[in-house]
């Protein structure tokens, strides 16, 4: 995976050559991205808690348009849902009576830590530079990054 950086104002409009930020495949459809203004552990923090972004002070966050495909999209959410439903089927089964449902309950648990942690790998990520007047887009596919930057941003993607 590739990191990019496009100006602001691209961003927002969503300005982009139709391929896949993710798959680096012709763009089905429009998702959007939010990106936070953040550095060193405060960039940690919501990387590893993605709700942060949501109560983010408003200047120093930025929503934009992105491409993608639908098979992108599909794998976003599984992600999102695979470690809610191993983190719950894992807690229930720690209240089992006998030691084998337990182990199998930590394994569960365990695993739904992995799963939220790799989230990050499908989702598209970035940080914003408002003084700079840019963002960074991290875990972007080459051949989106490539198109980025040497290819016409002429036609653009439109939502569905």
């Amino acid at each position: 995976m590739a990191r990019v950086v496009v100006p602001l104002a691209v961003f927002q409009r969503g300005q982009f050559p139709p391929v896949c930020v993710k798959t680096g495949r012709p763009a089905e459809l429009v998702g959007q991205a939010e990106v936070v203004a953040a550095t060193g552990i405060a960039w940690g923090l919501v990387r590893l808690l993605p709700v942060m972004k949501g109560w983010w002070p408003a200047s120093g966050r930025a929503i934009g348009d992105v491409p993608i495909t639908r098979a992108a999209v599909r794998r976003i959410a599984v992600m999102r849902w695979a470690w809610v439903v191993a983190f719950l089927a894992g807690g229930w089964m720690l209240h089992g009576a006998g030691s084998a449902a337990m182990l199998l309950g930590r394994v569960l648990v365990a695993l739904a830590g992995v799963l939220w942690l790799l989230a990050t790998l499908v989702t598209v990520e970035g940080c914003l530079d408002p003084e700079g007047g840019t963002v960074e887009l991290y875990g972007v596919h080459p051949r989106f990054k490539a198109a980025v930057e040497h290819g016409p941003v002429r036609d653009t993607t439109q939502p569905c």
